[in-house]
């Protein structure tokens, strides 16, 4: 019995199941909140992260379990208020002794 060899692109369409090519399939969800600034007093939520010394992955976490500095949500843009996140940073905040 001799074996066939299709080569290396043979099963490509089937694994990208309609996406385009190089595509990772998975969803842009801060799209919109690139092209839009933040009015003043508010941070999105990549330089809220950076405001209080965290990643965004954090803040999405944080927004996902309940917890966190308050936000701000309008449609699908998430906003967070300046004074908000100085409250968060300050309530964290530990004194020895």
């Amino acid at each position: 019995m001799q074996h066939i060899n299709h080569g290396p692109g043979q099963n490509d369409a089937r694994r990208t199941r309609g996406r385009p090519k190089g595509s990772t399939g998975k969803r842009r969800e801060h799209a919109r909140e690139a092209s839009t600034p933040a009015p003043s007093g508010y941070h999105k939520p990549k330089s809220a992260a950076a405001y209080i010394g965290m990643t965004e992955g954090t803040m999405a976490k944080w927004r996902c379990a309940g917890t966190g500095p308050a936000y701000i949500r309008i449609g699908g843009r998430i906003l967070y208020k300046e004074a908000d996140l100085d409250a968060f940073r300050d309530a964290c905040r530990v004194v020895p002794g």
